[in-house]
C-alpha cells in the first residue's frame, strides 16, 4: 500500500510540477477539487458530477 500511495503520489507532483513552480492558479484549484470531493466520497469524475 504504501509503495502504491507513493507512486500515485509522484505521479500527480510530475503532472502539475510545471504549474506549481509557476504559481498557477490551475494547480490551487486542482488541488482543491481533488481534497473536497475525496471528503465527500467521490473518487472520479463522473461521481463528483453526480454529486
Amino acid at each position: 500500500m504504501k509503495f502504491h500511495l507513493s507512486s500515485i503520489i509522484q505521479i500527480f507532483f510530475v503532472r502539475f510540477n510545471r504549474l506549481f513552480r509557476s504559481h498557477k492558479i490551475e494547480a490551487f484549484e486542482a488541488i482543491m477539487i481533488l481534497a473536497i470531493s475525496h471528503a465527500y466520497g467521490c473518487f472520479n469524475p463522473k461521481q463528483l458530477a453526480d454529486f
